[in-house]
């Protein structure tokens, strides 16, 4: 088994995607991988075509959505301790 770099997917996730730490040590793999492959669309690069700006509006109003709900919930208040 190979093991993990975390150093690189820190840097990609800090550099590429603008996460701080703490997302990325919060995130998931399949949130890393998706935003990964989001990122990519958002680019141009890979074998999807680019997401249009329509796409990149939903997505941006699903993610602040869904920040709301995370503020609403509570959960930065809980996540501070």
């Amino acid at each position: 088994m190979t093991e993990i770099n975390w150093r690189r997917y820190a840097e990609v996730a800090y550099v590429s995607f603008g996460w701080s730490p703490e997302t990325f040590w919060r995130a998931t793999p399949m949130d890393f991988w998706c935003a990964y492959h989001g990122f990519r669309k958002l680019r141009g690069g890979g074998q999807a075509n680019p997401l249009s700006r329509a796409e990149l509006d939903d997505l941006l109003k699903s993610t602040l959505r869904r920040d709301k709900e995370l503020l609403d919930w509570g959960y930065e208040k809980k996540s501070s301790r």
